[in-house]
Order: structure tokens, then C-alpha cells, then sequence
């Protein structure tokens, strides 16, 4: 996150504790109304004017009850969500990039935002959910390479103690969002990238890491550190 906040045009939020996700269930339980019974005689287009609205209801009230008549839309449900979404993440412009970091999307762990019976589905949902709701969305998948239990023993402690799984179950969700990880960027060179944790603090690769994150990104290089700000460790 502090990496990419080094940049002059990003503004890249801490942990939110899964809004995003709970936004996108939000979106989906509004888009109920928009298949109620009734509303597929309207063929409501995205944003029609109160003529047009009047119009249609009086042509139907004489032939039908309509309990469940409304004029919300797929468009508008999106729409309200980008003004939910510019309002929480604060969005301030064209000329500025906004994002978040998020460790709640992994298969089975922490959060159980996706669980590991149906990650890969959700997974492709949120992903897509994104690419509706933000204009150009750019994701940076960061894990561990290794997929070793000792090297993500620190994942697993995040949990509370009376709610961890076994250590193989916990393995299992790790190896699945890195395989998801790893698949959906190597099909959306554009829009995904790849990022190791110890990539990040090696510095034998860490610079030329950074320069291929800001060509990713589309920004000019420029020095940036994945240093900077203290660890958990430090004690600062």
C-alpha cells in the first residue's frame, strides 16, 4: 500500500474489513427488485423521464395489478454503487487514482469472505463486479511464493485461536487463491499483476519489481520503496 501511496497520483486505503465485498452483495440483493415480478413488461431503459415513466404505468395499470412496479434498473443499481463507492473511498477526480488493500479475499482464511467450496466462483465475481464498477480497475495480487505452511504461519495467526482450521484445510484455501491469483493474471497481462512478498524486500530484484509495477501501472518511473513504512515487527 505505502509503495503505491509514494506515487503523486494515488491514494490507496488501508483494510476495510471486506466493504468492498459487502458492497457487492448489497448491489446484488438491490438487483433483485430489478427482476420482481411485474418489471419485465416495462423494458425499462437506464434513465427514462417522469413522462415516460407515467406513461408506461398508466397503459399498464388498466390490464394489471402492479404490486411491485418500480422503474430501478441494472444501469441505476451500478450507478448508485460507483456514487456508494466514490463516497466511501473518497474519489477525487479524474486525474487521481483511488484503490484499497485488502486482506479478506482469500479462500478459506481470514475473513471467510470466500469460502474454499466456492472460491473460485466468488472470486470471478468480484473480479467482475470491479470491471464493471470502476472504469480502467488495475489489481495487484500480492502473497508469499512459497506455499509452505511455516512460511504463512503468520496468516493463519490471524485468526482467532478457537477459529483456526486445520493447518491442511488452512494450506488448501492458501494454494487456491495463489493458483487463482497466478491464473487470472496470466490471462489480464492489463489489468492484474503478480506480487511476491519476498520479492518486495529482496534487494537484488526489489528495484527493477517497483519500475515493472509502474509500467503496469502506467505511471513514469520514479523511486519508490516497499520499505518506507515500519513493519509489525519493528515495534513502531
Amino acid at each position: 500500500m505505502d509503495a503505491l501511496n509514494q506515487i503523486p497520483s494515488h491514494l490507496v486505503r488501508g483494510e476495510n474489513y471486506g466493504a468492498l465485498h459487502n458492497m457487492l452483495q448489497a448491489a446484488g440483493l438491490l438487483n433483485q427488485s430489478v427482476n420482481a415480478r411485474n418489471q419485465a413488461m416495462f423494458k425499462w431503459q437506464h434513465a427514462e423521464d417522469f413522462r415516460t415513466v407515467k406513461a408506461k404505468y398508466h397503459q399498464a395499470a388498466v390490464r394489471h395489478k402492479l404490486p411491485f412496479f418500480s422503474d430501478i434498473t441494472e444501469g441505476r443499481v451500478l450507478a448508485a454503487t460507483r456514487a456508494w463507492y466514490n463516497v466511501l473511498y473518497g474519489h477525487f477526480g479524474k486525474d487521481v487514482v483511488s484503490g484499497f488493500k485488502e486482506v479478506r479475499f482469500c479462500c478459506g482464511t481470514v475473513g471467510g469472505s470466500f469460502p474454499v467450496e466456492s472460491c473460485e466462483e466468488q472470486f470471478g465475481e468480484l473480479v467482475g463486479f470491479l470491471g464493471r464498477l470502476c472504469v480502467r480497475p488495475k489489481f495487484i495480487f500480492c502473497t508469499r511464493r512459497s506455499t509452505s505452511f511455516e512460511d504463512n504461519r503468520k496468516l493463519y495467526a490471524m485468526r482467532e485461536e478457537s477459529n483456526r482450521p486445520p493447518e491442511d484445510v488452512f494450506m488448501r484455501g492458501v494454494n487456491l487463491t495463489i493458483a487463482l491469483y497466478d491464473d487470472y493474471s496470466a490471462r489480464n497481462p492489463t489489468r492484474a499483476f503478480r506480487l511476491y512478498t519476498e520479492d518486495m524486500f529482496d534487494p537484488t530484484v526489489n528495484a527493477t519489481l517497483a519500475q515493472n509495477m509502474l509500467r503496469f501501472l502506467g505511471e513514469r518511473p520514479t523511486k519508490i520503496s516497499f520499505a518506507r513504512m515500519p513493519g509489525w515487527s519493528s515495534g513502531r
